[in-house]
């Protein structure tokens, strides 16, 4: 039970370097946002839908990603506050 214990305790404090940003102007291209999120970090991936205020943006380091949700959470971006949190995998 010690080891159970152990590997749950290291997957809850497992770390991502994606990152999901919400509040988004629809308006708000992805290049925006890579070049904001580039500025702390190498970003290697970004998704942005389609008319949604939604993005994930993944650096290429958990550090990089804490430095960028730090510098930027709560950010005005074309007129709106942006959120960003680490993005976390949904459970099917």
């Amino acid at each position: 039970e010690a080891d159970l214990q152990s590997s749950y305790s290291s997957f809850l404090s497992m770390e991502t370097p994606k990152l999901f940003v919400g509040n988004i102007a629809y308006g708000t291209s992805i290049q925006t946002l890579v070049d904001l999120f580039s500025a702390h970090g190498t970003v290697t991936d970004s998704y942005k839908p389609e008319g949604k205020g939604y993005a994930f943006i993944t650096m290429s380091s958990t550090a990089e990603a804490e430095a960028a949700m730090n510098a930027l959470n709560e950010k005005e971006v074309d007129g709106r506050k942006i959120f960003i949190s680490e993005s976390v995998r949904k459970q099917k």
